[in-house]
């Protein structure tokens, strides 16, 4: 039986518009970081060869969560991608981990 409230917690994996591997590369980003924050262009190199339509397409499903913060310089704003919630977090935690040991 598939976990309902897993599945929609990592609802994108399936998504027509990525790979679940793709979406694995981004749950890796944001697991790294204590609170999940990445900053977007970060992850549009790491993972997309900075193509930005997939993770454009990840925030508009809900997937994924952007935020704008101010330059510490003053000049602007910085794109982050951050998980939907710490329960969202710690799901991306567990699923990833849950693939660790099963290798």
């Amino acid at each position: 039986m598939v976990d309902s409230t897993r599945l929609c917690i990592l609802g994108g994996v399936t998504d027509p518009e990525w790979s679940a591997a793709k979406f694995n590369e981004v749950m890796v980003l944001m697991t790294s970081s204590d609170d999940g924050v990445v900053e977007w262009a970060a992850a549009c190199d790491k993972v997309f060869g900075g193509d930005q339509s997939v993770l454009k397409a990840m925030q508009t499903r809900g997937v994924i969560h952007v935020h704008y913060a101010p330059n510490p310089g003053g000049l602007g704003f910085a794109k982050f991608i951050m998980p939907l919630s710490p329960p969202h977090l710690e799901a991306m935690r567990q699923h990833l981990a849950g693939e660790e040991s099963e290798e």
